[in-house]
This record gives structure tokens, sequence and C-alpha cells, in this order.
């Protein structure tokens, strides 16, 4: 019998990722004048006209006004495949989610809400330098930081392209810093990867 090959850990960030909240934010703050487009540097640098303050007191608003109602969806999935496309992709990899929100009780009961992740023992909430402490396989993040330290630990990171990390993906030349357009495009390097890398097939003998 052939030993059992154990399947790549892959660590998903929520916000920027799984969800984004940046247009919703911008819409509740409309004298700054500011769309998410605007946002070309993570941390809003490039939009002084917006604070900190009031960017993390309307994301915790978001977050307030779903938690008075889960049965309402006020907070969705950037894609409404996300669920179904880490269900298939759990055949080939230990998924973890990997959030630094501000909420992660929350954040956790919206995922299972959402079909996302079933097991406690997946979720991890950290700070975002915390991330690559965890060592993980691959990463799907849009912070362009976590990308060059999981580059340079010789891991993979796959860049969900926002306005703030257009930037930092045009001059990178790092080919463990891969960017992904969209869902779609994840999922395709993720499965690429499986393949090349020999991640276990759901049918692959012990």
């Amino acid at each position: 019998m052939h030993a059992k090959k154990s399947k790549k850990s892959l660590a998903l960030d929520v916000d920027g990722v799984i969800i984004d909240l940046v247009p919703k934010i911008c819409e509740m703050n409309p004298k700054s004048g500011v769309c998410k487009n605007d946002i070309t540097e993570y941390g809003l640098s490039t939009v002084p006209q917006l604070s900190i303050e009031a960017f993390m007191q309307s994301y915790k608003d978001i977050w307030n006004l779903q938690k008075s109602n889960w049965n309402k969806n006020i907070i969705t999935p950037l894609d409404s495949n996300i669920p179904a496309i880490i269900d298939s992709l759990s055949a080939n990899y230990e998924i973890y989610v990997v959030t630094a929100s501000i909420d992660p009780r929350s954040v956790y009961k919206w995922l299972i809400k959402s079909s996302i992740i079933l097991s406690r023992d997946h979720f991890i909430s950290c700070k975002p330098e915390e991330k690559v402490n965890y060592n993980f396989d691959i990463y799907v993040d849009d912070y362009p930081e976590i990308a060059k330290k999981v580059a340079e630990r010789n891991k993979i990171a796959i860049v969900h392209e926002q306005p703030w990390n257009e930037g930092f993906l045009r001059r990178n030349k790092d080919r463990n810093i891969i960017p992904a357009k969209d869902w779609k495009e994840i999922n395709k390097i993720l499965e690429g990867i499986a393949l090349k890398r020999g991640a276990p097939k759901p049918n692959e003998k012990e």
C-alpha cells in the first residue's frame, strides 16, 4: 500500500477576499467623496479625506447591522459561488480561514451561515502580521505585506486583485506571488497547483 499523502494547507483571508465591505463603507461616508477605486494603497494613505476612524466605525456599523438580524443577508460573499468553490477545493486542500477582523465571532457565525466553513479548528483570528507564523503552504490574501512575507518564506501567495494592491502587483517580480482577478481565477490557480505539486486527488488510493 502507498502511504497516504497529506493535503496542502490553504489559508483564506476574509476582508477583501471572501467579502468586500469597502463599497458599503464608502457609501456610508458620502461627504468624503471617496469611492473604492480611490483607495490605491493599503491603509487609506491615498484618501486622507476618509479617516481610519470613520472607516473602522462604518465597518463596525455594517457588522452590527448584520448581527441585529441574521435572517437578512446584509453581508454577502464577493462571489455567490465561493461556498461551492471552497467545498470543491477541500478535496485537495486542508482549508483554513485566517482573519484579522475586529469581530471574529461574528465573522465565524457568518461563515457558517454562508456554508463557507464548518470546523472551529479551521478558523483562526490573529493580527495581520501573525498570519505567516502559521506556515501554511498557500495563502489567498489582498494585503501586499502578507504576500511579501509569504513569498520570503518560499510559500505561495495568491493575491486577490483590489485597487489597493494594484501597484504592488504591477511591480511584483516574485514568482511565488500570483495575482487573481476573481474567484474563478483563484479556483483555476489552485486546481493547477494541486495538479503540478502533487496534492492528493479525491480518488487517490492509500
